[in-house]
């Protein structure tokens, strides 16, 4: 590495240490200079018929994965995140959530994550993963097919909407009142975008204020209409099951 690489993020009580830190960070002109590393890109996007199959005799449950990828439509990166967070905490956080709470009073899950990320080169991704036992991964899927088709023909409830960005909001104000989550908010902006910026968290309550039902929908939608999706099974699984299970995942990218 050399200095073009070196990008520091600083955050806590700098009384009667900033002048120290300056001069250690002005010290890294004297190291070479080299090629500044690009960003990562996603390749080119496209989706799999079959599923990615991990054969582990010794692993007794299933860890199963869907991800499918769409181009970012005309949006900014903040309020593409926050529609994908409050779409997440509606499907995954609780035990009244549309996918994970109704899973866990079935007795199908423990966890269930719902996730989404987006890259510098205009691309998003959303995902669900989870570990399951494969007496109850019918079951689950079932689930996950219908409640995602729900959000493509219904939109989420306003009271849904209002109470998951209530219940972020006020997370979000204790998360940052300490200096690594701080930190955390400004290095992450950096490492996806590269772009050197200091975030106002006063505007981040209006980011989340104009999240509603149609445009969650709308950001869905968009990413299912793609079809560039792929699915992937580990543990004591055989390719039948995991084709099987990959057919009924496609219903959700069905015409």
């Amino acid at each position: 590495h050399g200095a073009d690489n070196a990008v520091f993020f600083i955050a806590g009580n700098m009384e009667n240490k900033k002048d120290t830190i300056l001069e250690i960070l002005e010290g890294l002109n004297k190291l070479p200079k080299t090629k500044k590393y690009e960003l990562y890109r996603y390749p080119t996007i496209k989706g799999y018929e079959h599923p990615v199959v991990i054969k582990k005799n010794d692993v007794p449950n299933i860890y199963f994965t869907i991800e499918t990828y769409a181009e970012l439509p005309l949006w900014s990166i903040e309020k593409l995140m926050v529609n994908i967070n409050i779409l997440n905490k509606i499907l995954d956080d609780g035990d009244h959530s549309r996918i994970y709470g109704k899973a866990r009073s079935r007795g199908l899950v423990y966890a269930l994550e719902a996730g989404g990320s987006y890259s510098k080169d205009g691309k998003y991704s959303w995902e669900i993963s989870c570990q399951v036992g494969d007496k109850n991964m019918d079951d689950l899927l079932d689930l996950i097919v219908a409640e995602v088709s729900r959000i493509q023909s219904h939109p989420l409830t306003k009271d849904e909407v209002d109470e998951a960005i209530t219940s972020i909001k006020g997370s979000l104000r204790m998360k940052n009142q300490t200096a690594s989550s701080i930190l955390g908010w400004n290095s992450d902006w950096y490492t996806k975008n590269e772009v050197e910026r200091v975030y106002n968290f006063e505007d981040v309550d209006k980011w989340y204020d104009a999240v509603t039902p149609e445009s969650i929908q709308e950001l869905f939608i968009n990413l299912i209409k793609t079809k560039k999706w792929g699915a992937g099974f580990l543990g004591n699984v055989t390719e039948a099951q995991a084709k099987k299970w990959n057919k009924k995942l496609a219903e959700i990218f069905a015409d």
